[in-house]
């Protein structure tokens, strides 16, 4: 299959239509196997906000392609997304991960099975990156090889999205406002979703002495990182997550911390529940066969978590159908209580 960026359609928030990220489209191929649905673009100054979703029925190739340099910040949602960009490797943007990249011209293209693909980017203007040069050396030498036309990326590796940067990108998804106030709403937002990426990529990958962690210990993490998330159904301790990266568990729970802004137990919890929810949203296990799915060997304990997550206990979540939306102003209640 192909697709042209340039042939999306492109739905703009308007006074009459505020929020158009709630009026989603839908976009399938001729042979009715791929569904490109809600792709919305608003553009502010120095900045394009782009957020889309796409679900696969079958596996799908989509090919992009636009004849202008494209220089993004570009934060994974969902599913494992597999790439090939041209001017770099082959690779996978797994969930909740992040990167900014820079090509001159933009011919990529994407291999999705069956499942949910959520993504929100920003694509900035050179001018409003060069004001931050001097403060971050990763940056400095990214627009170095911008300005010379050469295919880059800011960090060597996709970053994992931080929960503060998580806030972020939720309230500029939900925000009501109109107009001028909208815009200055939205500025401020990417301004600080900016600056905490142009942070963490310095900290993390670019100048690793900063964490007291050698560049050996930081793979590590990576790798226990990526355990956790292709282990999620499974029971495991810090002590075999430990095992299997080859790390001293007290460094591994320390280190873990330092470098993706979470504990790490917090992190196994927290995946544990996302994968809960959407076991109680696309199948009928029954919630005893989701709590021993995700590692609780008490329902009891599965739904006290899953409440304390989510607001709501998991019965309730599957009976009301409750959406992403409805969960997450039951927390901001719980918040403000």
């Amino acid at each position: 299959m192909w697709f042209n960026r340039l042939d999306y359609p492109v739905l703009l928030p308007s006074d009459e239509n505020p929020n158009p990220h709630r009026e989603d489209f839908v976009f399938e191929d001729p042979e009715g196997n791929f569904v490109l649905k809600g792709l919305i673009e608003h553009r502010i100054e120095h900045c394009t906000i782009t957020y889309s979703c796409e679900q696969p029925e079958q596996p799908a190739n989509l090919v992009m392609s636009e004849n202008r340099p494209c220089l993004v910040l570009y934060f994974n949602i969902d599913d494992h997304l597999q790439y090939n960009i041209t001017g770099f490797a082959p690779g996978t943007l797994r969930r909740n991960q992040y990167n900014m990249v820079y090509v001159p011209s933009l011919r990529c293209s994407y291999f999705m099975p069956p499942g949910k693909y959520r993504s929100l980017s920003f694509q900035f203007t050179p001018n409003y990156l060069h004001q931050f040069e001097d403060i971050f050396p990763p940056l400095k030498l990214f627009m170095h090889h911008v300005a010379k036309g050469i295919p880059c990326s800011l960090s060597t590796r996709h970053l994992h999205t931080l929960p503060e940067m998580h806030k972020i990108l939720w309230d500029i998804l939900t925000n009501m406002l109109t107009g001028d106030t909208r815009e200055e709403f939205l500025r401020g937002k990417i301004l600080t979703l900016l600056l905490l990426c142009l942070q963490h990529s310095n900290t993390t990958n670019q100048n690793p002495r900063n964490l007291s962690l050698r560049q050996s210990e930081i793979e590590k993490l990576h790798k226990a990182h990526e355990y956790i998330l292709d282990h999620v159904n499974n029971s495991f301790t810090i002590g075999l997550i430990a095992t299997q990266v080859d790390m001293d568990p007290i460094k591994l729970a320390r280190g873990f911390k330092t470098l993706f802004g979470i504990p790490l137990y917090s992190f196994v919890i927290e995946e544990r529940l996302k994968k809960a929810l959407e076991l109680l949203r696309t199948t009928e296990q029954t919630m005893q066969e989701i709590a021993h799915g995700i590692g609780y060997k008490k329902l009891a304990n599965f739904s006290e978590a899953f409440k304390d997550r989510y607001g709501y206990p998991p019965t309730q979540v599957r009976k009301m159908k409750l959406t992403d939306a409805d969960l997450q102003d039951s927390r901001h209640r719980k918040r403000t209580i």
